[in-house]
């Protein structure tokens, strides 16, 4: 019995030692954790546009759904271009396996115990890739004390407007070119950065849009909502808009504005007489005071001579 009681114990042992043995590799590969905070935040509020580091500021949004996708091997990182491009089912063919977790109000989704090794991570919008969220790479190979942070890219939709400045002479009309603009957010202070026709958040690119030989501006890539636009320079002979003007932009939409500058015009003499500019006028009034000056300063003379020679008789 004792002997029964003593293989039984150490049955037991044995298998306890069997089941846990997974369990501690488990553990020991289990060490890494992600938060992936998800923010409705434009580029231009980000230190970084190009990099996904934390925004400045931004709306967190709850119920966004992600997915971590474990390359099976480092090699996979060489085909990402082409993981953009996938369906779900294609990732999930191309992953060792599948993590899925939602934001929380605070717009988090919160990865544990996720095993070493290359991550591909998407934004899940009803069971499809949502295409207005950018994906993200993450390196989960080394140790790990801390959770590491992703703040994804939201992708915008953007709109477009096409300015065309027109030159008014009298009845004629025509393009003009050369003049130049700047573009202003509705409550911004700060001109817009523009390269090659399209928004930019470089601040190396130009603030200043000029009117092409057509009379034409056309910048695309801006998000959708109200900007106005101020006139810095004119064609030489027409007065410039000094007034601000509106635009509103919209998704996928081209707004399209004509503005207008008058030419200017001097004004033509009136008939039956000649009627002199101002720059003429003072001329004119400076000869007339001057002539009569010196007409009273002759007479002056001519009395004062008149009267000596009158005395001089006397005395005589």
């Amino acid at each position: 019995m004792k002997k029964l009681i003593i293989y039984s114990c150490l049955l037991l042992m044995i298998l306890g030692v069997v089941f846990r043995f997974p369990k501690q590799i488990w553990a020991q590969e289990a060490e890494h954790s992600l938060i992936v905070t998800h923010l409705e935040v434009r580029d231009i509020d980000r230190p970084d546009p190009k990099l996904d580091v934390a925004p400045k500021s931004g709306e967190p949004i709850e119920g966004i759904r992600y997915q971590l996708y474990q390359l099976k091997q480092l090699e996979d990182v060489a085909i990402l271009s082409q993981l953009d491009n996938l369906s779900l089912e294609g990732l999930a063919h191309q992953a060792q396996r599948v993590f899925q977790e939602t934001t929380d109000s605070e717009g988090r989704a919160r990865f544990t115990q996720l095993p070493s090794g290359i991550y591909y991570g998407i934004a899940v919008k009803a069971n499809q890739r949502d295409k207005q969220v950018s994906s993200f790479l993450v390196d989960m190979i080394g140790n790990q004390k801390e959770p590491l942070l992703v703040y994804p890219k939201i992708i915008w939709e953007t709109g477009a407007f096409d300015l065309f400045k027109i030159g008014v002479d009298g009845k004629e009309s025509l393009p003009l070119s050369g003049v130049t603009f700047e573009l202003y957010e509705r409550n911004g202070l700060s001109p817009i950065h523009v390269k090659k026709g399209i928004h930019s958040y470089d601040l190396d690119a130009p603030t200043t849009l000029t009117t092409d030989h057509t009379g034409h501006i056309k910048v695309s890539g801006l998000i959708p909502g109200e900007y106005y636009l101020k006139e810095q320079e004119t064609v030489k002979g027409y007065l410039i808009d000094k007034t601000d003007i509106p635009i509103t932009v919209e998704a996928h939409e081209t707004s399209h504005i004509t503005i207008k500058n008058i030419k200017e015009n001097t004004p033509p003499p009136r008939k039956g007489g000649f009627i002199p500019y101002t720059g003429e006028l003072k001329a004119i009034l400076f000869l007339m005071i001057g002539g009569s000056l010196i007409v009273l300063a002759f007479i002056l003379i001519r009395r004062y001579r008149k009267d000596e020679s009158s005395n001089d008789k006397k005395k005589s």
